[in-house]
């Protein structure tokens, strides 16, 4: 026993308190979230499928978050009242004091009879009261009239909140600590490449598309990537005003939808899968602190006008931080920009609108059709239910517009064949006349919306006279789990 350190009981029974504490916080959050499920002004078949999911997934997930708590905590009280009577039972040496970590051993196990001591972590909860909070603030706002959500942002937000409740469960049985579902803080900026060499500005619509998948990491094995790429191009103007930026955010990157946790919280590019679930939800994941850190790290200056650019989940980025009236703002301070416009292709963005009346967001996607040669659609767009909220309407705005496009047929109903052929913003190979950039490009001459948009940043982003002066590809993410 001379080598062993014995846990500290004072400690351990403090540890225990803390572990009652978090069970309480845990059943108060239920009980918030309980309430405003049920007090919500939502009948019919589809408020009473939420309800019982409710019931039968989230609450019963949580209330066994709270149970192992109460069982920890009683464990804990356990081992240190046995701690004590081997201390009084003690004949040999004296047993050193505790170090810095009141459980640590050094090599030998723990005395026979005692459990061999592990780490008690209060932090598990952390993440899942985030969560909780999140989805109470949703769903009381939609109880007191203040708010419709949609059921796109309910949904994902009931689906984040369980899985926070199963991970903290597990990482309080076992003292492991998982990046599963870790949406840590993102914006630590890697590195920033500038090329100061002033160049003719994009062109059209689809330069835009083009620019946009330039910018994605060379990833072909689906591996977890440690950092991702925003694009800012300074532009300056036909008509000689201050300049204006353009934005570009790439899709969802790095390790596939199956890699657990790599593409839910493991891998330091933000822009996992779990990010896309979040970003539904309403919440601000570190993707958007990406792009925060980015423009600032490129000096992009405060009340600058920004066009900001995204392919699905960077659209996604793109139209939650012109919802955001912290960044999207006329008012000059500091982290605030004047987005004029966002641009996004095959994104679920029904779920927000600008903060700003003057910010115009537009999205293209491959609408669903079935025709003689196949099935189309972009499915990934459609994820946000087409802005249905909860109580049967939906959410619109008269600057926020959809753009379906024809899709690109499959002769299979096979989904990932179809989203395969729709979702990519380019065709094989780079191919510009494929994908979405094949579709813009046909349909800008067409459709009003688009041509519409082409011509209003026309002078001021696109087009003749207008020039970069530098552009900035800043590498960001979240460092290591």
């Amino acid at each position: 026993m001379s080598a062993f350190w014995g846990m500290d009981p004072v400690q351990l029974r403090s540890h225990a308190g803390r572990l009652d504490a978090a069970s309480a916080d845990v059943e108060r959050l239920a009980s918030r979230l309980a309430d405003a499920v049920h007090a919500a002004s939502w009948t019919g078949p589809d408020a009473e499928q939420l309800r019982t999911g409710w019931t039968q997934l989230s609450a019963q997930r949580i209330e066994t978050m709270r149970t192992e708590l109460l069982a920890l905590g009683d464990e804990a009280r356990h081992e240190a009242d046995q701690q004590d009577a081997a201390s009084r039972a003690e004949t040999g040496p004296a047993v050193p004091e505790p170090l810095s970590s009141p459980l640590a051993e050094v090599s030998d196990p723990a005395p026979k009879g005692l459990p061999a001591p592990r780490p008690w972590l209060p932090g598990p909860l952390a993440q899942f009261q985030r969560d909780a909070e999140h989805l109470g603030g949703i769903l009381e706002e939609w109880a007191t009239g203040e708010r419709v959500p949609t059921i796109a942002e309910v949904v994902a937000a009931s689906l984040v909140t369980s899985g926070s409740a199963g991970v903290g469960v597990y990482e309080s049985v076992t003292g492991e600590d998982t990046a599963l579902l870790d949406d840590r803080p993102g914006g630590v900026v890697d590195s920033v490449h500038t090329d100061p060499t002033p160049a003719q500005g994009p062109r059209t619509l689809q330069d835009l598309v083009v620019r946009n998948d330039a910018l994605r990491m060379d990833n072909p094995t689906g591996a977890t990537l440690a950092a991702g790429q925003i694009g800012i191009q300074e532009v300056h103007r036909s008509s000689g005003a201050e300049p204006a930026y353009i934005v570009q955010v790439p899709p969802t990157e790095g390790a596939g939808v199956f890699d657990v946790p790599g593409s839910y919280g493991g891998q330091g590019n933000s822009r996992g899968w779990g990010s896309n679930l979040r970003l539904v939800a309403g919440q601000h994941p570190a993707a958007m602190d990406d792009v925060r850190a980015a423009m600032e790290a490129a000096g992009v200056p405060p009340g600058a006008e920004v066009l900001i650019v995204g392919h699905s989940q960077g659209g996604i980025i793109a139209n939650h931080l012109a919802a955001d009236p912290t960044f999207n703002s006329p008012s000059g301070a500091a982290g605030t920009y004047d987005v004029t416009h966002t641009f996004a292709i095959g994104a679920p963005v029904q779920t927000v609108v600008p903060a700003q009346a003057t910010t115009l967001s537009v999205n293209a996607h491959h609408g669903a059709g079935i025709s003689a040669d196949g099935v189309s659609g972009d499915l990934i767009a459609g994820l946000d239910l087409g802005g249905a909220q909860v109580d049967g309407g939906t959410l619109e705005s008269p600057n926020r517009l959809e753009v379906p496009l024809p899709g690109y047929p499959v002769p299979s109903l096979h989904p990932l064949r179809v989203l395969e052929a729709n979702h990519d913003s380019m065709g094989a190979d780079g191919r510009a006349d494929a994908g979405y950039s094949g579709s813009i490009d046909r349909a800008v001459s067409t459709d009003p919306t688009l041509s519409a948009l082409q011509e209003e940043l026309t002078g001021s982003y696109l087009g003749e006279g207008t020039q970069v002066a530098s552009s900035h590809v800043v590498t960001v993410g979240r460092g290591e789990a």
